[in-house]
């Protein structure tokens, strides 16, 4: 299911077209997806920058063409004296990966110190398969329609690459006539925490070629975007019966002029509220704030939420100078 699939069951559910979603999930992944709905769909923007965390699981001894498992595989290259006329019809992990691979699971600090290497503000090639685009295009598109995509390298922060598992898994690894069926990989289970714009399966392409043996994700799962984690996260099924319950109560009550819908989440004041540091503003400076006016910095960093005497988010504001200017009018002065 992808991330649009799940718009759209929303739609369906709260009857309204009004929303959308804070950072795309791959349709493979699992994990959080926050929605926004109505006015909720203009906050969602300012969520995408938020930081983000996965439980993940990459696959050591080769790659494969989108970096993860729905990829077709790529044998890792022959050394340079393995005989060229092997390539015809070369094994999926050659004698060679395999050699490394052994290595790897009886030098475990091998695989950490390379996992250092991809710890902290560092450059990152995004896969070719990522919704980036490129001359108005999307890369995957690009992929898709027969072209070579290569993406430049750009900044991303991983604050977090912890290995807490390493296993084996053993494969078929395609040569019958050599009788080496079946060949052991390494699955290592990961967690990371990292910036927006990090690939988690660009970190499994780049491990595994720090290695030498090519590396894949096989699976993913975002646990947290910015404040919001599992724990506040509800399944599709969930918000249905939800619905169901809310349509039964309405026929029960033999109410009229009532839409039902399953309970938000979070409202839109405790979203903001809970997602960026708070300002708290005089009655005057809500005021001003509600209108998109301007009013006197702060010495809060980046983005931050005006918040009135009662408790309402009314935007998200930023200093520009000696000044705070609004990003976003949460509650304009014209909402009735």
């Amino acid at each position: 299911m992808t991330s649009h699939d799940v718009v759209s069951a929303m739609r369906r559910l709260v009857r309204t077209r009004k929303v959308g979603h804070a950072g795309t999930l791959d349709p493979a992944a699992t994990g959080v997806l926050i929605l926004g709905i109505e006015r909720g769909t203009k906050f969602m923007t300012h969520l995408v920058a938020n930081t983000k965390s996965y439980d993940a699981t990459i696959r050591l001894g080769f790659a494969t063409t989108t970096d993860d498992a729905e990829g077709e595989p790529i044998p890792y290259p022959y050394d340079s004296e393995e005989n060229s006329s092997q390539a015809t019809a070369r094994p999926l992990i050659s004698p060679a990966t395999r050699e490394r691979l052994s290595v790897l699971l009886s030098e475990p600090e091998r695989i950490e110190r390379a996992r250092e290497q991809l710890t902290g503000d560092i450059m990152q090639r995004p896969s070719s398969v990522s919704a980036i685009k490129l001359d108005g295009r999307r890369a995957y598109d690009r992929v898709r329609s027969g072209e070579t995509v290569s993406l430049p390298p750009r900044p991303v922060t991983v604050s977090t690459f912890d290995i807490r598992n390493v296993r084996t898994a053993t494969i078929d690894n395609g040569d019958d006539n050599n009788g080496e069926e079946d060949v052991i990989v390494i699955d290592l289970d990961v967690t990371v925490d990292c910036s927006s714009g990090t690939y988690i399966r660009a970190l499994a392409r780049d491990l595994g070629e720090i290695l030498g043996v090519g590396g894949h994700l096989t699976a993913l799962r975002r646990t947290r975007v910015g404040s919001f984690s599992l724990d506040d996260a509800r399944t599709l099924d969930q918000l249905r019966d939800e619905q169901s319950l809310a349509e039964q109560r309405i026929r029960d009550k033999q109410v009229t002029g009532e839409t039902p819908r399953a309970s938000l989440s979070y409202s839109l004041d405790q979203a903001i509220t809970r997602s960026f540091p708070i300002r708290h503003l005089s009655d005057d400076e809500a005021s001003a704030v509600s209108m998109g006016k301007r009013i006197p910095a702060s010495d809060l960093k980046d983005v931050y939420a005006g918040v009135s005497a009662d408790g309402h988010a009314i935007a998200l504001m930023k200093n520009d100078g000696k000044i705070a200017k609004t990003v976003f009018v949460a509650r304009p002065a014209t909402l009735s």
